[in-house]
This record gives C-alpha cells, sequence and structure tokens, in this order.
C-alpha cells in the first residue's frame, strides 16, 4: 500500500480526542463525515455556552472525562493526556499530506478536527524517511515549520508562534534549532526576522522529488502501481 489520502494513526488520534474531550452532558453523538475531500469530525455542544474549546499544541490540556481518558489509555487506544492532536498533526505532516485544521463552531456543533484531502507530497516525505534513517528525526514543530517555510516561502516569527499555538520564545528557539541544522536561513528587517527554506533543505527536496520521479516512472514501466511505487521511492 502507498501512501494513503490519510494517515490511519492521525484518525484514530483525533477519533479518541473527539470521545474523550465532548461534554456528555449535552445530547447528541460524535459526528463524522468522510467525504472526497475532507473528513469531519464534530461534537455536540450546549448553545448557551459561548467559550469553545480550543485545539493547543502546547500546555497543559484539559481532561473533563479523566476516567475515559485512562480507559483509553489502558486499551491502548491513547496513549497520554494532551499528546494525541500534537501526535496527528506530525502523522499527517510525516507523509506529506495536510496538517489537521481544528475548532470551527456552528450553532449546534463544535468541529474538533478536519482532516482535509490533498494529493501526499511524496518528495518532503521521503526527505522525513531520510532524516529518521540519519538519526536525525523531525519532530512535530520541526515538521509544521518545515511544512510551511516551503509552501509559503517565508515565515515570520509571530505566524511561527501562531502555527506551533505557543509564545515567540519558544517559537524563536525551535527555529533557531533549524537554522543550526542548516535547514533554514534567517534575514531581519525592521519587522523582525523573516525565515526561509536553506539552499541545503531545497536542494534536499530537489533530490527527493528527483528520486521520486525515477521510482514512478520505474514502477509504470514495470506494471508497478503508482501507489506502490512511490512507496518504494520513500523506502529506498
Amino acid at each position: 500500500m502507498g501512501v494513503p489520502d490519510w494517515s490511519q494513526a492521525a484518525l484514530r488520534e483525533l477519533l479518541a480526542n473527539a470521545l474523550t474531550h465532548r461534554d456528555y452532558a449535552v445530547p447528541g453523538v460524535v459526528h463524522v463525515r468522510w467525504q472526497d475531500a475532507t473528513i469531519t469530525i464534530a461534537n455536540p455542544v450546549d448553545p448557551r455556552v459561548t467559550a469553545r474549546p480550543g485545539a493547543a499544541l502546547a500546555g497543559l490540556p484539559q481532561a473533563p472525562n479523566a476516567l475515559l481518558v485512562d480507559a483509553f489509555r489502558r486499551a491502548g487506544i491513547a496513549r497520554r493526556t494532551g499528546s494525541g492532536i500534537g501526535r496527528a498533526v506530525a502523522d499527517q505532516l510525516r507523509l506529506g499530506l495536510a496538517a489537521p485544521r481544528f475548532d470551527h463552531p456552528d450553532q449546534r456543533r463544535v468541529v474538533v478536527a478536519e482532516l482535509p484531502a490533498r494529493p501526499a507530497d511524496l518528495a518532503f516525505a521521503r526527505f522525513v524517511v531520510a532524516r529518521d534513517r540519519l538519526g536525525q528525526p523531525l519532530d512535530r514543530a520541526d515538521l509544521q515549520l518545515l511544512t510551511a517555510v516551503t509552501q509559503r516561502g517565508a515565515l515570520r516569527t509571530a505566524d511561527a508562534a501562531a502555527l506551533l499555538t505557543t509564545d515567540r520564545a519558544q517559537a524563536r528557539a525551535k527555529l533557531f534549532g533549524l537554522l543550526r541544522a542548516g535547514l533554514v536561513t534567517v534575514h531581519a528587517d525592521g519587522a523582525g526576522r523573516t525565515w526561509q527554506a536553506s539552499t541545503r533543505l531545497r536542494q534536499d527536496l530537489h533530490d527527493s522529488a528527483t528520486h521520486v520521479r525515477a521510482q514512478l516512472t520505474s514502477g509504470q514501466e514495470s506494471g508497478m502501481g503508482v501507489q506502490q511505487a512511490a512507496e518504494a521511492g520513500q523506502g529506498s
């Protein structure tokens, strides 16, 4: 099997998060809508409550259903409180897929998560695998920041903090870690620092893309399916 439309591990984490964090005093069910372009997971909410639950990636989470969380942990469905959202984001990005989106409320429900479908960035996925094999793995924050700089072209420190749902100091520390690793460059102006993909990162992604195209071509010539060829490109 090749790269899927969505990470199964991410979907499992987001479903567990929805079940363990919903308000069971409110009638209704956890609603999962599976469409071609997205999977939407939503919880019912009390329309009288204006505050909506956040999907912070940093900080201590609230656990409104502690017994259910403990049961999920003992059953192996969830590992530890507060890590599910971050793992879901990382699982998607590691495959070159889009990160989940969170918290789009309406009158009767809050969207716990949306998993958008988009073609996998196989070059980025292969780059991540290569880092793992070199003993230089990328964590969730690294994946978010590198995805952002490659897709947007440039990233401000404030934008990085918003992306990671943390403060500027912590975001800046993560960016400087990527700078030391040679994966980003930094430029300063009157508005602050701007972070961009380094020449090394662009070259690594170019090399990965070239390898993936070669594997796809080889797979098609040998009768291998596109997904299987893409998987072979990641594994080699």
